[in-house]
């Protein structure tokens, strides 16, 4: 009979080779022990509905919310997009001058 937990302890220590990997016995412990807890966690991962049908008003609500969302993210990435294209395609700024910066005068 299950009552509720499980429990089984697996001394990977001492089935480490002399590399640190582990042995093919430690592997098939590991192996079990999930599959065991698997098979006893499945109840909990079922479904159950009592015949809902349609969708909610809070879940139209939701994804109409996310959609919002990237919308509004997809405006200000295109904005950077056409000025990063208009930087790649346009000429470069020709330089004012040889003598330096501008607005520094020699002495």
């Amino acid at each position: 009979m299950y009552n509720g937990t499980a429990t089984a302890t697996v001394n990977t220590k001492a089935h480490e080779t002399k590399t640190g990997d582990l042995s093919e016995e430690a592997m098939k412990a590991i192996l079990t022990t999930l599959a065991v807890a698997l098979a006893y966690a499945t109840p909990a991962l079922a479904a159950t509905t009592n015949g809902a049908k349609g969708t909610s008003l809070l879940l139209i609500l939701f994804l109409g919310f996310g959609a919002l969302i990237v919308v509004f993210q997809f405006i200000p990435g295109l904005v950077l997009f056409a000025s990063m294209l208009k930087g790649l395609f346009t000429a470069a700024p020709k330089k004012a001058s040889a003598g330096g910066p501008v607005g520094h005068r020699k002495a």
